[in-house]
């Protein structure tokens, strides 16, 4: 019983504390500034189809080309590693063909 005055206490001692406050006000002009707001507020305009295609087009270009060059330098770089490291290639035969067992 004493916990339940004691809670009645705290919620009319928080209610009480409210006594004397005023109430909040708004703006007198806050409805007029958002009314122009809506009513000027900026477009933002699409851009056409037509800019925007052949630059895709370009960058689509641009990137295989990219890609074509890279892989042309892997292909050359795997003829000089393999016209250079014969003896090396050699040595890798041979490992391939052992056989180990891990137990």
């Amino acid at each position: 019983m004493n916990k339940s005055s004691d809670k009645e206490k705290w919620v009319n001692e928080v209610l009480s504390s409210t006594e004397g406050m005023k109430k909040a006000e708004a703006n007198p002009f806050l409805y007029e500034k958002i009314i122009y707001k809506l009513q000027h507020r900026e477009t933002v305009q699409d851009i056409p189809a037509k800019v925007l295609l052949p630059k895709w087009i370009l960058a689509g270009v641009v990137i295989l080309l990219l890609n074509s060059l890279v892989l042309v330098k892997e292909m050359n770089r795997g003829k000089n590693i393999r016209n250079t490291d014969t003896q090396g290639m050699g040595m890798l035969s041979e490992l391939g063909n052992q056989t180990t067992y891990n137990y």
